[in-house]
């Protein structure tokens, strides 16, 4: 286990990006921790307080089972704390071994942004815990499988970024630029050249929320414009959600009822799947 921080500068060093896969069960984390070890990529696990608070997982529960979990494997992983709305839920997943921790001000003002990120920075001095800030507004809502539409009044401003980095010391930030949580309302417009003039801007690490949907030949691009980050969920459940549909299309008497060999259908699907986006990202054998 290591702090994002480092895994991300060594991505910015050889151009390649890193997933960061939100989970909500154990049967991901098997799915993603075996697609890396096979990949031999370096591996960004993520737990948004969103499905914290829905009861999907449990921070103390999961954390043990990670830690028991990656003894044996030879490749780099990162525990991060994605989309911390509260100082409490920050403070607890602190406490509980994430190596990284996410805290998301950008619905409030530039000047309160700052301010609540400077606390997390603080609480994480000298603890080698990445902290991770936004700026600008990114469309949709997080954990939410609805068609989301990005609103370009609320993108990022380079302008303003370089600002932002130097008054919270923050190690990697997430931008707006046409990306959304969830599914896109037809094709993806991202705007290349408003992630451009930020990456002029400023020198740590970008991230993308919003990974699902994005073509290919965007994200490689998105990569070479510094982007090395990206949080990928709504992909991973769409597999998912397909396999258990298929599983449950079968006439049961010939497959079994036996709930086990739905978890492996939703397996299979889920590491096939991160298997496909390490290869895309180019972090395959950068482990």
């Amino acid at each position: 286990m290591v702090s994002m921080k480092e895994l991300l500068q060594d991505a910015q060093q050889q151009g390649y990006g890193i997933g960061a896969f939100n989970i909500t069960s154990t049967t991901y984390i098997d799915a993603i921790l075996d697609a890396a070890q096979e990949k031999k990529s370096p591996v960004i696990i993520a737990i948004s307080e969103g499905h914290v608070r829905k009861g999907y997982v449990s921070l103390e529960a999961t954390v043990k089972y990670i830690q028991q979990r990656i003894k044996g494997l030879s490749i780099p992983i990162a525990l991060h704390f994605d989309h911390g709305e509260t100082i409490e839920m920050i403070e607890k997943a602190i406490n509980c071994g994430f190596t990284s921790v996410m805290i998301d001000r950008s619905h409030e003002t530039l000047e309160q942004n700052i301010k609540d990120t400077r606390i997390i920075v603080d609480i994480c001095k000298n603890k080698n815990i990445s902290i991770e800030g936004e700026l600008g507004m990114i469309g949709g809502k997080e954990g939410d499988g609805h068609i989301n539409i990005a609103d370009s009044s609320l993108f990022t401003d380079p302008n303003i970024a370089l600002k932002y980095i130097q008054e919270t010391n923050v190690d990697a930030l997430a931008v707006a630029i046409g990306n959304v949580h969830g599914r896109y309302s037809g094709k993806p417009n991202l705007d290349f050249y408003r992630l451009q003039a930020i990456k002029n801007q400023v020198a740590i690490p970008l991230v993308l929320h919003g990974g699902s949907g994005i073509s290919e030949d965007d994200f490689r691009k998105l990569i070479q414009n510094g982007i090395y980050k990206i949080n990928f969920y709504s992909g991973n459940a769409q597999v998912a959600y397909s396999s258990c549909k298929e599983f449950m299309d079968t006439d049961p008497l010939q497959r079994g009822v036996d709930i086990g060999e739905l978890f492996k259908t939703v397996y299979k699907s889920v590491k096939e799947n991160v298997m496909l986006q390490m290869d895309i990202f180019m972090s395959s054998n950068k482990g």
